[in-house]
């Protein structure tokens, strides 16, 4: 399971943020199959207050995805799949993710 943090002061760019997050674990779970657990940290302040922190932050599996705005739905959808990428070296497809060495490799044997 990909767990999705987000910091967020007592504001309205916090309360969308939040909102955001949620849309997109509703999105993954139905669409994808892809199960996102989300925390929601309030770090009391105001809107200036938040503004000067950097907040919001949204962290996937522990990874800063967005930092001092509100992400966007599909940001946090790429940012899931760049995890899960990561962890298990698989495409949202299915596909093997391959580094940039494989492809000199292929390039090499078919020249």
């Amino acid at each position: 399971m990909v767990e999705a943090t987000i910091y967020v002061g007592i504001d309205w760019r916090g309360r969308l943020a939040e909102r955001v997050v949620r849309e997109a674990a509703a999105i993954l779970a139905r669409e994808y199959g892809v199960p996102l657990e989300v925390s929601v940290v309030e770090i009391p302040s105001d809107s200036r207050e938040s503004e000067s922190r950097g907040l919001p932050v949204l962290m996937v599996d522990g990874i800063v995805v967005a930092e001092g705005r509100v992400p966007s739905i599909e940001e946090v959808v790429d940012g899931v799949f760049k995890m899960l990428e990561a962890a298990r070296g698989v495409g949202p497809a299915g596909f093997p993710v391959f580094d940039d060495g494989v492809w000199d490799v292929v390039e090499e044997a078919i020249a």
